[in-house]
């Protein structure tokens, strides 16, 4: 094999036959301008290891042992494989802009393709790895004519570029991306199921985890074409996996539904505490500055453990503006869904747990100030003297956040120090007015102490205390919250969706900061104006996206022929006023309209046809009382004219009365078609000439002042003209 790649005969072509397995024990260097063929089908090369310039055309199937790597490229060498890598490392390993094209499939117990450093692959079959079944870097292309079937189906970093026709199926995540690399999928992508309940009881595991669809971080950009699903979780200490994950500045594009994994176990079996969470996945969690596209449904994981919580259909992680790095650009993000953005339902039986939101902010950093009631102090308090320390910060779960609070209201460290300083002074004063001893200094003495004297007060010294301090909080908080501007302070995405939907009972949107503040952003979610097929007729809307109060104007359009009847919101008809329809966009935001076109009713029932009606035909000759249609030309059109109407003119008598005594010469003669003869009487036919068309106007009937005068002339001619051929043919008989 060294001794064919290091051929330096000129040949451009030169093929090497196997007639056994070939196990490489170094690099092969392909010579640029050659390309080396290695033919051998039913044999297999082990450990192969190409670099160079040059083309490399490989017949034969390739594996690996001891952890190596079935297929290592580097420098600038180009390589076809037909046939199929099975590796114990690496499938393909390709580095330093080598290019791999592989035709067949891809098994290996790491990934199946490590690509790096503007490397680029191909493989028109599947992949089957235990890691990554893709993992690129610096720049790196990769695409796949199949499946990807791994522990990650993707990982994708720095600038690189995958593309995946087929579904990805993964053990963890099936997505993950970060630092600007781009990846598509035209399939599914689903991520993977936790372990069993088994695996957990004994030991096995910790706890069940369903993986990621999708994780995209930092700038990067996934658009798959098909569904994305987190993965489930099994028995009572599991979480679901989340659909889509998406952190600062990615991008995620998903043209179908995306589902969180669910929490699947036995209705009896009680959780017993061990795992942190005990949650299904959500359908996306994402960062406030990412942008999340879904054509489709977007749904929470259900749970039926006990006690347990389903997922929300999305999570909104919101995050202060002075909290983002200094080097990168940052703005508020987008969230659309095409479908319904739905909650997961919590189904237990006995023990019934919380369902999800339609839309959940999460207040990660304590960015919001939260109002307390009792219920939450009972779930962070055994007894009274933790009630006390809740409110001095030192359980960590409230006042520690009016700090946060002030700063994220635009507060100065300060005006920050003096607002918490006069709440704790506010604290001591109720203590000491209830007990007569002040808390501070009982702190002084030891915390134990101070505890101690707190849990001997009485009953109702304690409640007492209690409600004064809840009073103090919350009348704190809402100072703070009067001074916040939530749009300026906070990235806030811009969200538009076709409905909200959630079970039980549960709130549509939630957060984690005050009513007032919850409305604030409830303010910036959109609703889809869906508009159903109709036919017949088009309708339009000015407004693609609409808030709840916001007026939306419809205009429907015709078909020719057809006209609109309804115009219909919700299935409820929409009158309209003016000419103009219009409504108001519903409190849950749920906007279908459609419309109905029938057929334009005809103005005249009688002319079905919308035919022009026929002029009335005039009689052409009114002495024709047996309504023998006359030839033309011969008789002009007699003007409708009544009070006008000439005379007849007198036919002057025969000059020869005896000889022809029965010819009335009073009546003028009806002239006959062209060639046609007329009987005089004596036993001769005289032909008759038809008298050529001079004027049109003898055609028609006549308006105006000379219609009676030129219909008078006409027939004055044609009878003198009749008349006087009969007179000559006698004159000439004699």
């Amino acid at each position: 094999m060294k001794t064919a790649f290091g051929d330096d005969s000129g040949d451009t072509e030169i093929t090497i036959t196997l007639s056994s397995d070939i196990e490489c024990m170094g690099v092969l260097k392909a010579q640029e301008g050659k390309t080396m063929i290695i033919n051998g089908q039913t044999y297999t090369l082990t450990n192969v290891s190409l670099a160079g310039s040059g083309n490399v055309k490989i017949e034969a199937n390739l594996n690996s042992t001891e952890d190596k790597n079935a297929l290592t490229t580097s420098e600038s060498v180009s390589v076809t494989v037909t046939g199929n890598i099975e590796a114990d490392g690496n499938g393909i390993d390709a580095n330093q802009n080598s290019t791999v094209t592989v035709e067949g499939n891809i098994t290996a117990e790491d990934d199946g393709v490590d690509a790096e450093d503007n490397a680029s692959v191909t493989v028109t079959g599947n992949i089957t790895a235990k890691d990554n079944g893709i993992d690129t870097e610096k720049s790196a292309t990769v695409t796949v004519n199949g499946d990807v079937n791994a522990h990650n189906g993707i990982e994708a970093n720095d600038d690189t570029s995958v593309t995946v026709t087929g579904n990805i199926t993964a053990s963890d995540n099936g997505v993950y991306t970060e630092d600007n690399a781009k990846v598509t999928v035209k399939g599914n992508v689903t991520g993977a199921n936790g372990c069993s309940a088994e695996e957990v009881a004994n030991g096995t595991y910790a706890y069940s985890g369903g993986g990621n669809g999708i994780n995209a971080d930092d700038n990067s950009e996934v658009t798959v074409t098909g569904d994305v699903t987190g993965g489930d979780a099994y028995g009572s200490n599991g979480y679901g996996g989340d659909g889509v994950l998406a952190d600062k500045n990615s991008m995620v594009t998903v043209n179908g539904n995306v589902s969180g994994g669910n929490v699947i176990a036995d209705e009896g079996e009680v959780p017993d505490g061990s795992c942190r969470v005990n949650t299904a996945g959500s359908g996306i969690f994402m960062d406030s500055t990412a942008q999340v596209t879904v054509t489709g449904n977007v749904s929470g994981g259900n749970t039926n453990v006990q006690d347990g919580v389903a997922g929300d259909g999305a999570v909104i992680v919101l995050t202060l503006k002075e909290d983002s790095d200094s080097d990168e650009t940052l703005e508020n993000g987008s969230l659309s869904v095409g479908g319904t953005l739905s909650g997961g339902v919590s189904t237990n039986t006995i023990s019934k747990g919380i369902s999800g939101s339609g839309i959940y902010y999460f207040d990660t950093y304590y960015h919001f100030p939260m109002q307390i009631d009792s219920d939450v102090i009972a779930d962070h308090c055994d007894d009274f003297s933790e009630v006390v320390l809740l409110f001095r910060g030192f359980l960590g779960y409230i006042s520690p956040g009016l700090d946060r609070f002030c700063l994220t209201a635009g507060y100065t460290y300060e005006e920050t120090a003096q607002i918490y300083s006069a709440y704790m002074d506010e604290l001591d004063k109720i203590y000491s007015t209830e007990t007569g001893v002040s808390f501070k200094e009982l702190m002084y003495d030891g915390r134990d102490n101070a505890c101690e004297h707190a849990n001997g007060l009485s009953d109702e010294k304690k409640a007492s205390i209690k409600a004064q301090y809840l009073t103090l909080y919350n009348n704190t908080v809402s100072q703070i919250e009067s001074h916040m501007d939530v749009l300026k302070q906070l990235f806030v995405p811009k969200i538009a969706v076709k409905s909200i939907q959630a079970s039980d009972g549960t709130e549509l949107i939630k957060s984690d900061a005050t009513a007032a503040i919850t409305e604030l952003l409830c303010n910036e979610i959109g609703y889809h104006v869906q508009m159903e097929t109709s036919q017949h007729g088009t309708v339009t809307v000015d407004k693609e996206n609409a808030k709840p109060g916001d007026k939306v104007i419809v205009t429907p359009v015709a078909e020719k022929g057809y006209q609109i009847t309804k115009v219909l919101l919700n299935g409820t008809e929409i009158t309209a006023i003016d000419g103009v329809y219009s409504f108001i966009v519903p409190d849950d935001g749920k906007m279908e309209l459609s419309a109905i076109f029938e057929p334009v009713v005809p103005q005249n029932p009688e002319n079905t046809d919308n035919q022009t009606p026929q002029k009335p035909v005039i009689p052409e000759n009114p002495e024709n009382p047996d309504d023998e249609t006359p030839q033309q030309p011969t008789t002009p059109v007699k003007p409708d004219n009544s009070e006008n109407e000439p005379q007849e003119p007198v036919t002057p008598a025969e000059p020869d009365a005896a000889d022809d005594k029965t010819q009335n010469s009073t009546t003028p003669v009806k002239p006959e078609a062209p060639g046609n003869t007329v009987n005089d009487n004596t036993g001769d036919k005289t032909t008759v000439t038809q008298i050529p068309q001079t004027s049109q106007t003898l055609q028609s009937p006549q308006t105006g002042d000379d219609a009676p005068l030129l219909a008078l002339t006409a027939t004055v001619v044609l009878s003198f003209s009749v008349i006087m051929g009969l007179i000559f043919k006698k004159i000439r008989k004699k």
